[in-house]
């Protein structure tokens, strides 16, 4: 994706030589509660393999490797979740691996995504969610500028805990003025 703000990342379409990186993605203990797939080698590979099939059949990327800008590594994933082009809304999940946080790379790729979607696919309302517990992704969204509509009282299960989400959004002529 084309991206002029930033040299230290890229999002660019996830590929099989990214297996060892995603495999070590997928089974990080925080990270690997949101994959509904066993976490062995084989089971990500094929998890990778669907999401770099399914780019190229259906040419739409969903998900894109968050990577290094010089070394082109892989340090995390982002996607489009929940699109409604009726009502011309979306939202953002991201992760990154542990090794590669505290570098503003969620926050980077998030902007980076945002600014396509508003103005590349005139999208007019950008929704994003994080566990009341995860300060990192607080701070991250909050960066961003996203006005707090609400909680979600235990609506999501992590680690066999129901979890508060946080809920925020930025409308596309908020997005304009940052």
């Amino acid at each position: 994706m084309n991206n002029e703000k930033y040299e230290d990342i890229i999002l660019r379409e996830l590929s099989l030589e990214d297996s060892d990186d995603f495999y070590n993605y997928v089974t990080e203990e925080d990270i690997a509660e949101q994959f509904l797939f066993n976490h062995d080698k084989e089971s990500a590979n094929k998890r990778l393999n669907e999401l770099v099939s399914r780019y190229k059949e259906e040419n739409k990327p969903f998900v894109w490797a968050i990577a290094k800008g010089d070394t082109n590594e892989l340090v995390g994933i982002i996607s489009f979740d929940n699109v409604d082009l009726n009502n011309k809304s979306f939202s953002i999940a991201y992760g990154v691996r542990k090794e590669f946080r505290q570098h503003n790379y969620a926050y980077k790729a998030t902007k980076i995504l945002v600014d396509y979607a508003f103005n590349q696919l005139d999208m007019h309302r950008f929704e994003i969610a994080c566990n009341a517990d995860n300060m990192a992704s607080k701070m991250t969204i909050e960066k961003l500028g996203a006005t707090l509509e609400g909680i979600c009282r235990e609506s999501k299960l992590y680690k066999n805990e129901f979890k508060d989400r946080y809920i925020y959004s930025i409308l596309k002529n908020e997005w304009k003025l940052k």
